[in-house]
């Protein structure tokens, strides 16, 4: 899973057992935080054991609670930092019945994005580009993000699964497209969701039963 001057951690953070990416480039010390679950002091220790001089992004695959509640958090220790996440969830970041928080007894302060991706949009960090890829399906806004060969598929894509489409702007016809457009993708990536291990896109080609062709 090797990029070149990349390193990338795994935590596993909150009530729903996300797991939250750290990316750091080793060159730059640029940093790089997937989906926050919940505000951790861990995140700024790991981050700092990977040599980070400057955590450039915050990137949201998705507004549920439990991707985004550590996000105000981080932009407190990290004040120049900002916020990425999409268009379709934008009302979800400030809407704590939509985001879920509510529901499971969290709090929810509004979380307010720096910029606003779309599909095909890319993020530039460290002398890459991140790509952003519309997966609707899960939530309307859910997305997920390419890095080299590392997609990093949010609540979209699981190991042997996929993401709930019952939720609040869930829609299981816009979440089996959205798994085709994975499916169809060039080449293998490895896949780094948003709970559960990790896997590989070939592997869910090949025995994930959401990602078969739908019988007429």
């Amino acid at each position: 899973m090797a990029l070149p001057n990349i390193s990338i951690a795994q935590l596993i953070l909150g009530d729903f057992g996300t797991n939250c990416y750290l990316v750091v480039d080793n060159v730059s010390g640029d940093g790089l935080v997937i989906d926050p679950a919940v505000y951790d002091e861990r995140i700024g220790e790991t981050l700092a054991e990977m040599g980070m001089d400057s955590l450039r992004y915050i990137m949201l695959t998705h507004g549920h609670e439990d991707h985004i509640l550590g996000v105000n958090g981080l932009r407190e220790q990290y004040p120049g930092v900002q916020v990425i996440g999409t268009e379709g969830d934008a009302k979800l970041f400030t809407d704590p019945t939509l985001s879920l928080a509510e529901r499971f007894g969290k709090k929810q302060d509004p979380i307010y994005l720096d910029r606003i991706v779309y599909d095909g949009d890319e993020v530039d960090f460290a002398g890459s580009k991140i790509q952003v890829l519309a997966t609707p399906g899960h939530t309307l806004g859910s997305s997920c993000f390419i890095l080299g060969n590392i997609l990093f598929s949010g609540d979209t894509l699981f190991r042997g699964s996929m993401g709930v489409t019952t939720h609040p702007t869930g829609d299981a016809e816009a979440e089996y497209a959205s798994l085709q457009r994975l499916k169809a993708l060039p080449g293998n990536y490895n896949v780094l969701p948003g709970h559960g291990p990790l896997t590989t896109l070939q592997q869910e080609r090949e025995t994930n039963p959401y990602m078969r062709e739908r019988e007429e």
